[in-house]
């Protein structure tokens, strides 16, 4: 057997053993007491925002204004099909609402979490499209590494291997706020007797919602373990329009909406948000498609 040969069959079984490696950190991490794990998570934040800065900086020295014409070379309908994908992206800021027993004061300090977080994501994305978009010519970007081969392009192959730790970092700590998240979901789906309240046991010194956290690290090591990236990343892609769907519809079904006593002006009200809402997510997930 070729050493390439021995590589393509080694890689996925160590890509599914790296996964349960991380399941095996992430409960260690989350098992921790709220201060002692966001502080162990500001650290990592800290380091990857230090690599994104450097990496800009050396993306906008080889920049050149003249690869962003034409500006607009798919017109609208590009815009709105590459929103189908990008808007993924922003996924996750929703964590920080389940974070509001963990807080001092959730009233304030849950809004200027969720606006400032989603400001800074923002502001970052937009300069990285931005330099990349000036590094090379959109015909030329690849469209599987593009970062990796735009700093090879011109010159920084060592840039590479800082893009590829940084995605590695990234994707170990998206996966632990990811985590934290649906822990304190699972814990008040608990509380609420949907599932057996064991699951909300909270335990007596860290704070946390150990049992929870056990479901949630088994559940996703197994799926992890004997799924396939591909099904993963569609399961991903459909479940998140789903959830973007249904909760607007959920809103204003509780809000419009009261079984025996909602006037006639409400539910026409509910029918109109509802055709508002839900053709875009069609045409979003057709897009994409």
């Amino acid at each position: 057997m070729s050493l390439s040969a021995l590589l393509q069959d080694l890689l996925p079984r160590a890509s599914k053993v790296y996964a349960l490696v991380l399941e095996k950190k992430r409960v260690k991490t989350l098992r921790a007491p709220a201060m002692e794990s966001s502080q162990d998570r500001l650290i990592s934040r800290s380091n990857d925002a230090e690599e994104i800065e450097e990496l800009r900086k050396q993306r906008f020295a080889h920049a050149k204004t003249s690869n962003l014409t034409p500006f607009l070379p798919y017109g609208a309908k590009g815009i709105f099909q590459a929103a189908a994908i990008v808007h993924f992206a922003y996924g996750g800021f929703d964590n920080i609402a389940t974070m509001a027993e963990e807080t001092k004061n959730p009233s304030r300090d849950i809004p200027l979490g969720l606006l400032g977080s989603m400001s800074i994501i923002t502001v970052i994305y937009c300069l990285m499209a931005l330099a990349l978009a000036m590094m090379q010519k959109y015909t030329d970007i690849d469209r599987e590494a593009p970062y990796s081969l735009a700093f090879q392009s011109v010159g920084m192959k060592w840039a590479k291997y800082l893009v590829a730790l940084g995605a590695l970092k990234g994707m170990t700590t998206v996966l632990l706020v990811g985590a934290l998240g649906q822990a304190r979901y699972v814990t008040h789906i608990a509380r609420a007797h949907m599932i057996p309240p064991w699951f909300a046991l909270v335990h007596p010194k860290t704070g946390t919602p150990i049992n929870a956290t056990l479901l949630i690290t088994i559940s996703s090591a197994c799926i992890a373990f004997f799924s396939s990236l591909d099904v993963l990343a569609g399961l991903l892609s459909v479940s998140t329009l789903f959830i973007f769907t249904m909760m607007p519809v959920a809103l204003l079904a509780r809000r419009y909406y009261v079984r025996e006593i909602t006037p006639r002006i409400n539910l026409l009200k509910l029918v109109i948000f509802l055709l508002i809402i839900l053709p875009p997510q069609w045409q979003l997930q057709h897009a994409e498609d």
